[in-house]
């Protein structure tokens, strides 16, 4: 429902670039509805422990993060558009891509309440990391903070190295 929730939100924007209350309610609530009938599909094909379920959060919350945040240095960054409808467009399909990527990746494997949360911990450790390379690079004139890709790309690296190797 969470995910579907947000997801309905991002929809909205793309429906209408100002969207109204009701518009943003009722996307809202659409895809908290479908979201959680998608999760109750996913739920009964397979046993999910509490760690997979972490490991399925994880992805979707940088799988949200990581195609937005590419789009916004490669594209928006370098033209005079209003990226909001394609933003929200990569944030919504990089969300859905990564939970079925992450279900996937849950099938046979039957996560610990800790290995779940190790998972989420060095997912977020490996995109700290990322950010602190990036602003030791970016501080020192080693490059310059302007370049889109100064954060963006030791942020993505570290968020797929933290959530690979947990």
């Amino acid at each position: 429902g969470l995910f579907g929730m947000l997801d309905g939100a991002g929809l909205a924007l793309v429906v209408n670039n100002s969207p109204s209350t009701s518009l943003w309610t009722g996307m809202s609530l659409a895809g908290s509805a479908a979201g959680f009938a998608l999760g109750s599909v996913m739920a009964n094909n397979q046993t999910y422990t509490r760690g997979n379920a972490s490991a399925v959060l994880t992805a979707g919350i940088y799988g949200t993060f990581i195609p937005a945040a590419i789009y916004a240095s490669a594209i928006s960054w370098n033209s005079n558009t209003n990226p909001t409808t394609a933003l929200a467009l990569m944030g919504v399909a990089g969300n859905v891509g990564s939970i079925i990527l992450a279900n996937s990746l849950m099938s046979d494997r039957h996560f610990s309440t800790a290995e779940g949360t190790s998972v989420i911990l060095g997912t977020t450790a490996g995109y700290l990391i990322g950010l602190g390379v990036a602003y030791i690079l970016t501080s020192g004139n080693q490059i310059s903070s302007s370049t889109p890709w100064a954060f963006t790309i030791p942020m993505v690296i570290g968020s797929a190295a933290g959530f690979g190797i947990t």
